[in-house]
């Protein structure tokens, strides 16, 4: 049974599409190397690597032009018509009895066997979305018909969503959108200061344990990875003892060895690695700095504990250390 709809909707696009090439042969002299008539949008690729994007509005505004003037799209059989006698946009197929030349009026002249309309009126409009460099060519991305239509009340229905979000009309959402990412920019900053600032606060509090030789360890249920790295960072500085820090959030935790005193004897691969893939956990680091997670949060408190009581720290000159009440 034929999809009269889907039938329709690819031959508005492949008259569009012969009409497009055609424009740009003319306009620009570059031939269009191959398309293809996608389900959501139409290309064609063109035998350049560079096509200039301001040239795009004068190609789209020549079709729009050809299309209000509705000019007819014949079809040409050679024979007993013969090939030689049109300006072909591209060289037919060798060895063919029969070659079929489409002609929109004007524009274009190609050996083609598709499905056109009968004349450019039917394209209704073209609307080219965009180019992009695609390999060694430029690909061009447009759409004609009804998916105009249909993109333009998708357009319209999110544009209206951010409008009203934004409590903006909406050819001003522009300008609003801008002045809130700008706002949104400084919070961020203020906030990543302040964060920075707590940071410094907790890794105080952690470099006041500076009496014994254990590790450091804080299990923090709430908190995510980076959190952990930046109060671990400041904390490093702080101490000349091992820190390690874990988030209950992403199951994740990172080791730290104190530079305080110029301490490099601890090698943390060597005091958690072990540790860790007994329990579940994966990861990896340097000497200097450890990271890994675990599947589940029981695991990862598991690890901590016993790091805390001293498993691992054989042979790295760190010495047990009691459970503390953070963990």
């Amino acid at each position: 049974r034929l999809d009269t709809d889907r039938r329709r909707d690819l031959t508005v696009h492949h008259t569009a599409q012969h009409l497009l090439s055609g424009i740009i042969l003319s306009r620009a002299g570059v031939p269009t190397a191959s398309m293809r008539l996608g389900e959501q949008v139409g290309t064609i690729d063109l035998e350049t690597p560079a096509f200039p994007p301001d040239a795009l509005q004068g190609i789209e505004e020549e079709a729009a032009d050809a299309i209000e003037a509705d000019h007819p799209v014949l079809i040409h059989l050679c024979p007993p018509e013969s090939p030689a006698d049109f300006p072909l946009r591209k060289s037919p197929p060798p060895g063919e009895e029969v070659i079929r030349v489409v002609e929109i009026q004007t524009r274009d002249f190609s050996p083609c066997c598709g499905t056109h309309l009968l004349s450019t009126g039917g394209i209704g409009i073209l609307r080219i979305l965009m180019a992009e460099k695609h390999k060694a060519m430029t690909r061009i991305y447009f759409i004609a018909g009804r998916r105009v239509l249909r993109e333009s009340r998708m357009l319209r229905r999110e544009s209206e969503r951010v409008s009203r979000s934004l409590k903006v009309p909406v050819m001003e959402i522009g300008g609003a959108l801008a002045a809130l990412l700008e706002k949104t920019a400084l919070l961020e900053r203020r906030l990543s200061a302040r964060e920075e600032e707590a940071a410094l606060v907790k890794a105080r509090e952690l470099a006041r344990q500076e009496d014994g030789a254990g590790v450091i360890t804080l299990f923090m249920p709430d908190a995510e990875i980076r959190e952990v790295m930046r109060i671990g960072r400041a904390a490093e500085k702080l101490t000349g003892r091992v820190i390690l820090l874990g988030c209950g959030q992403e199951r994740k935790f990172a080791g730290f060895r104190g530079e305080k005193n110029g301490e490099k004897s601890v090698d943390l691969r060597r005091l958690l690695k072990a540790p860790m893939e007994q329990r579940g956990g994966k990861g990896g680091g340097s000497a200097s700095l450890f990271q890994g997670q675990f599947p589940s949060e029981q695991g990862l408190i598991d690890f901590m504990r016993a790091i805390a009581e001293g498993e691992g720290a054989k042979g790295e000159g760190i010495e047990k250390e009691p459970v503390q009440d953070h963990l």
